[in-house]
């Protein structure tokens, strides 16, 4: 289980991602064949599909 953590500065505030956040992040990683992000990621990392059950339970 993850720990809650919430770091606020001035302009920007990071917590821990929720359930809530599931299908967004999901969508950003899978949602597209060859995602923009994926030319900035370390090649040696290949993107592996994964479904969106398989995905929520990590």
């Amino acid at each position: 289980m993850l720990q809650k953590l919430l770091l606020t500065g001035k302009r920007i505030s990071l917590r821990t991602p929720t359930r809530d956040d599931l299908p967004i992040l999901y969508n950003l990683i899978y949602g597209v064949e060859n995602p923009e992000w994926k030319k900035y990621d370390a090649p040696y990392y290949p993107l592996e599909f994964c479904t969106f059950e398989k995905f929520s339970k990590r």
